[in-house]
Parts: C-alpha cells; structure tokens; sequence
C-alpha cells in the first residue's frame, strides 16, 4: 500500500504544519514495499540516523539533502528547520515518494507553513497503517540547531 501515515492522497488537505525557524526532528519508517526515496519539498535537511535496511549512514549522508532513501524495515531520523524567506514562502508544502510508481498511487502529504495558524497540528497516523505504507513521525522539537555540514559544493541541496 503506497501511503503516508495510513491516509490517501487529499490534494486539498494539509496534514500537518510546521513551525518557522524550529529545528525538529522527523523519523521515517516503512514495513516493506521499499525502497522510498523520501523528498521534502521547501527546504534541505540533514540525516542523523540511520536503523534496520543498511543499519547505519555513510559519510555522503552527512550533507544537506532534500531526498533520503528508506530501505525495507528500514528507519531514518532527519534534522529539519524551515528557516528561509519567512512570508514569502508560507503555504502549502508536499513531502512524498519519489518512486514514480509509488506517486502516482498517491504516497504523498501535503504540509502548510505560516498559514495563519502556530506550530504543528499533526493529523495522527491511521492505527491499522498498511504493511508497506510509508511512516512520518514528527515532530520532536530539537533544542539545537543542525549540526554544520555542507554538500560537496558547499551549498545546500534545494
């Protein structure tokens, strides 16, 4: 089942929101129908973790990203902040599978930024989620900032 956190595609639907200038921590996780390349849009994140597929991250991990490959009952844990071009920007964000297969069948999830209303309202998780739906856990508010990393070019991917 090709779905984030349970739930079919709603493309007028904001799943959750997150907060201006909050670092958080999100975790992904997935019980099968892997791999999922996991692409947020609206900024660049870093990958602090990784558990079960490849059990651990690689040096190349360690740089800015804005997509990151979830093995079979495989979970990664991601540093994100949405820091940039305050107002400007505020709106409707998606987050979703770059497997063409697997979008097109709708894993996907819309998030809102400033939209009027403070910090994230999470739409929870659907208690019996599809062996093979795709798991976003979020958010746990990170006291510090990320950690100082860069791409090989020394700008963030975005």
């Amino acid at each position: 089942m090709s779905r984030i956190n349970g739930w079919p595609y709603d493309m007028h639907r904001i799943d959750f929101r997150v907060p201006f200038g909050v670092t958080e921590r999100w975790r992904f996780t997935t019980g099968g129908n892997a791999p999922h390349p996991v692409h947020v849009h609206g900024t660049s994140f870093q990958v602090v973790s990784r558990t079960g597929g490849r059990g651990r991250t690689f040096p190349w991990e360690g740089g800015w990203k804005d997509t990151v490959l979830l093995n079979d009952t495989g979970t990664v844990e991601i540093l994100i902040r949405f820091d940039k071009f305050r107002g400007a920007y505020d709106g409707r964000y998606l987050i979703h599978c770059h497997q063409l297969e697997h979008e097109d069948m709708g894993m996907m999830s819309n998030f809102g930024r400033g939209l009027g209303r403070p910090g994230p309202a999470v739409r929870p998780a659907r208690a019996s989620t599809p062996r093979g739906a795709l798991r976003i856990h979020l958010p746990r508010r990170e006291a510090r900032a990320c950690r100082a990393a860069s791409s090989s070019a020394g700008v963030p991917v975005g």
